[in-house]
């Protein structure tokens, strides 16, 4: 069963500045600097003529980092892979589109974003769902 979540997070920065720095490489080697995984990696960067943005980040994932009954029914070498687009619409205000799945696990994840502007620059409005399909021990056995 799929796991929703939502939030929203203001920024003093101006939705023209956030688009411009997710428009920048610089900016997202920093995230993955900060984010500790030495193993993430941009495997595509694309900005195109109106300024939307999508990128793919992909990453090994450690075992010991999962919850145990997720690890479990980990085959193989595991590996996340991340995409999101923020692609500018009208009034200034941008979407932002975000896809996590993961090979070697049954792990799957989507969210929606909106960034708009706000009296203290800008809000960031997302909403998801991230869902593990753990399959059950001995569902199909007879009693």
């Amino acid at each position: 069963m799929p796991r929703s979540f939502a939030y929203s997070v203001d920024s003093s920065a101006g939705v023209d500045q956030i688009l411009s720095a997710f428009g920048d490489n610089d900016y997202w080697q920093a995230r993955l600097a900060a984010a500790g995984n030495n193993t993430a990696r941009i495997a595509a960067f694309n900005v195109d003529s109106r300024g939307a943005v999508s990128v793919v980040v992909k990453a090994s994932v450690l075992r010991d980092h999962l919850p145990k009954v997720v690890a479990k029914v980990g085959r193989g070498d595991l590996e996340s892979t991340h995409s999101e687009t923020w692609t500018p619409i009208d009034e200034g205000r941008v979407r932002g589109e975000i896809v996590v799945a993961m090979r070697g696990i049954p792990l799957s994840g989507h969210g929606e974003a909106l960034l708009v502007p706000a009296q203290c620059g800008s809000r960031l409005q997302v909403r998801g769902a991230v869902a593990v399909k753990v399959p059950l021990i001995g569902a199909g056995s007879k009693a």
